[in-house]
């Protein structure tokens, strides 16, 4: 569904329907799938949080993000801007567990691991997770959240996501893997392809577990080589007998047909008031101005 929803969006901006060019996951939809898959998702803020990249879409979906939300986000930029409060995907919904990417890189971390605090401290069975790339971890916010975390043993995990151009990485780290980071804030740490959805949700899982049984701050890093997460699954399912060729192909072709149809149901969408932009904000109530001067008028002093 994530590379359906690109695929369509980029035949929107070939068309001049969108007036900016998508931003591809570059063969990352398996990372925040299969992080997002090995929580636990709820609706009443019960349930784990989850703070990803902006390379989310479909991490997004398995929280509750309708097609619609997500193509009204890049189609006719000033009709998404006005009815989503969250354009390009940056959503902040508490009752699904759902934390948006800030800046300064590195933020999140800081964050979650208050929250994550907050769980531990209340008793409550949960778990904050936050994605955050290799660039992210030079920042100092993502250095003293990490410590924070680690050292009051909140139940959080950590996901770093590493690029595939080597000469990138070097600009940020001399170690060839983040998980030998790891000891010395004293977390436990494990290192997945990223093209293969299934062993990153292993991976998440296991660190989720060990976090909310009481063992502290968990790091999974999350290596992307350039393969396509796509046609890695395809090429499993069908070596394993999972399914056939004719039911993948009919599962691409759903995909591809919601995505065609959510596209279309909010494409023309007509821009609303100003009232409805921003709601709580703007009234046409007349109200008195309101004196902030406790002393005597300018008249009376004079």
């Amino acid at each position: 569904m994530s590379r359906a929803a690109e695929d369509r969006l980029t035949a929107l901006s070939e068309e001049g329907r969108i007036h900016h060019p998508p931003r591809r996951d570059a063969f990352r939809e398996a990372g925040p799938v299969g992080v997002a898959f090995a929580l636990r998702r709820a609706a009443d803020g019960t349930g784990d949080v989850f703070a990803p990249t902006f390379r989310a879409a479909g991490a997004l979906r398995l929280f509750g993000l309708r097609l619609e939300d997500f193509f009204r986000a890049h189609l006719a930029g000033e009709v998404a801007a006005a009815r989503d409060p969250h354009p390009d995907l940056h959503r902040v919904d508490l009752q699904k567990g759902i934390l948006a990417p800030v800046v300064p890189l590195g933020l999140l971390v800081e964050v979650v691991g208050g929250l994550a605090l907050g769980f531990r401290m209340r008793g409550q069975d949960r778990v904050g997770v936050v994605c955050d790339s290799d660039g992210a971890t030079s920042t100092g916010a993502w250095h003293e959240g990490l410590v924070f975390a680690a050292a009051r043993r909140c139940p959080m995990v950590l996901v770093v996501e590493t690029g595939a151009d080597p000469a990138a990485l070097r600009r940020q780290t001399r170690i060839e893997s983040f998980t030998e980071k790891a000891a010395g804030y004293g977390v436990g740490a494990a290192s997945v392809e990223g093209r293969d959805v299934l062993a990153i949700s292993e991976a998440v899982a296991a660190a989720v577990a060990a976090a909310r049984e009481g063992q502290g701050v968990q790091m999974v890093e999350i290596r992307y080589s350039g393969g396509d997460p796509v046609a890695y699954l395809r090429g499993r399912i069908l070596d394993e007998g999972l399914a056939g060729e004719d039911e993948i192909l009919a599962v691409e072709r759903q995909a591809a047909a919601e995505c065609a149809a959510a596209a279309e149901r909010v494409a023309d969408e007509a821009v609303p008031a100003v009232s409805e932009r921003f709601p709580g904000v703007y009234t046409d109530a007349e109200r008195p101005a309101r004196r902030t001067w406790s002393g005597p008028s300018p008249t009376e002093a004079v």
